[in-house]
């Protein structure tokens, strides 16, 4: 079933655990100069990966995929146990890189307002970045001093971005 989702031009693996065979498949096409793939859905999919615990990390290889990509704009990853150290290491280098990925749906996973500045940054350093929507419901980012989290537009070199839903987990 799953080889024939990725002959479409969106991958829809939510609410099932993602193996590692079946996320290096993908990330072979991903990085495919003819790859159509639009859209990635991947909520509530996070699987441990070589025992490691739930954190985000097993998505390493897509991130790293789609810092070469040309045809992905949606990503979604709600509900996924995505932490700092997934973020840093994994989220903003692709973030740096890519330049068609238009939404980011980060939506009830564990970011906080270190995370949220880290994010802005790379998008700050990327002049060629898409992005246009992000969806941070259900984090505990908290406050970050000086950043409003319920704004509505922020501004990357100089682009105005709409940014939807950036506000602070209720507690």
């Amino acid at each position: 079933m799953r080889e024939q989702m990725l002959e479409n031009s969106e991958v829809n693996w939510s609410n099932t655990p993602v193996d590692e065979e079946e996320l290096r498949e993908l990330c072979v096409q991903l990085k495919a100069p003819e790859c159509s793939i639009k859209a990635i859905i991947l909520d509530n999919s996070a699987s441990p990966i070589g025992g490691a615990e739930q954190n985000g990390m097993e998505y390493r290889l897509l991130f790293k995929a789609l810092q070469v990509n040309r045809s992905v704009t949606y990503l979604s990853l709600i509900g996924n146990h995505m932490t700092s150290e997934a973020i840093t290491t994994c989220l903003v280098p692709m973030l740096k890189a890519n330049s068609t990925l238009q939404q980011l749906n980060l939506q009830d996973n564990k970011l906080y307002g270190s995370d949220l500045l880290a994010v802005t940054e790379a998008l700050r350093t990327n002049p060629q970045s898409a992005l246009s929507v992000l969806i941070l419901t259900a984090n505990p980012v908290g406050k970050i001093q000086g950043f409003n989290l319920k704004i509505s537009e922020a501004t990357f070199n100089g682009i105005t971005k709409t940014l939807r839903q950036i506000a602070p987990s209720k507690r």
